[in-house]
């Protein structure tokens, strides 16, 4: 009898270490709907730019504007493939771009783009009519990024308030140009599952993904002084792979100054760019 006494007392302690190991989660993504089916996409931001130019003391021009981007477009997929489709297309119902109150629709609004891979890359073309160079060249950077899951989520299970580090390639995940001016020994990035929870049968979970990253240039312009950005963004979406409905918010900020040269003459830059998106993605259908 004193045994099983014994043993009783002993579960107690072990059952109670038991419900104090945190649940663990393996992320997965599904970034794309199955063959013949097709999700509806969102995109929407709004950036605010201000920024001063002077020499000597001098203000030469100070400037600041608002531009929006307004996307809507239905993405099918027409081919399966290993990690992506071979071939898809994005059909799109908006799709304008410029200073609010008074954007200017974008060459493919109204229009279907094939992407469809050849070898190791996609190519992008109109299903019918022409669409800008520009835009062309655009949409090939980007639907040849690296899988956002691929780069955001962890290689093995967390549970929620853990965190792991991420990699220079989340800049390119992010909408960024690894050749284009940025410091990427500086390159700071985490991603952290904030919370789980269910939604019917599925498993739902909140991430949040940082990133800065020093500038050495602003466009075509080289800075004499690095200027940091930092980007953050917040996901909601089923991290057991079961369904493509999402919901990101994301900020991103520039702020700084710095000495740039131009013709011979140096300029002090005085910069803050303020931006907003949001991304939502249904669930297939």
């Amino acid at each position: 009898m004193r045994i099983f006494i014994f043993l009783a007392v002993l579960a107690v302690p072990l059952l109670v270490a038991g419900m104090g190991q945190a649940q663990t989660f393996t992320l997965k993504a599904k970034e794309y709907p199955a063959v013949g089916k097709s999700i509806v996409i969102t995109d929407s931001g709004t950036t605010n730019f201000a920024f001063t130019v002077s020499t000597g003391g001098k203000v030469l021009k100070d400037d600041k504007k608002v531009e929006v981007l307004e996307k809507q477009y239905t993405q099918k997929v027409l081919e399966a493939g290993a990690k992506r489709p071979n071939k898809y297309t994005n059909t799109y119902t908006k799709a304008a771009k410029g200073e609010k109150g008074a954007p200017k629709k974008l060459s493919y609004e109204s229009k279907t783009i094939i992407i469809e891979r050849k070898g190791e890359k996609y190519v992008v073309r109109p299903e019918e009519g022409d669409i800008d160079p520009k835009d062309l060249e655009d949409f090939t950077k980007q639907v040849n990024r690296p899988l956002t899951s691929d780069i955001f989520l962890p290689k093995k299970a967390v549970a929620v308030g853990d965190s792991w580090p991420l990699d220079k390639h989340a800049i390119e995940a992010l909408g960024g140009d690894l050749d284009d001016g940025v410091d990427l020994t500086k390159f700071k990035g985490q991603g952290k599952l904030l919370k789980a929870y269910k939604k019917g049968k599925e498993q739902w979970g909140t991430i949040e993904i940082a990133v800065s990253v020093p500038l050495k240039k602003l466009g075509p312009l080289p800075l004499d002084k690095p200027i940091t950005m930092h980007a953050k963004m917040i996901l909601d979406a089923a991290i057991d792979g079961s369904s493509t409905a999402m919901e990101a918010k994301g900020t991103v900020s520039i702020k700084g100054q710095s000495e740039f040269t131009q013709n011979n003459m140096t300029f002090m830059l005085d910069i803050a760019i303020d931006g907003q998106m949001r991304l939502e993605q249904s669930a297939e259908k």
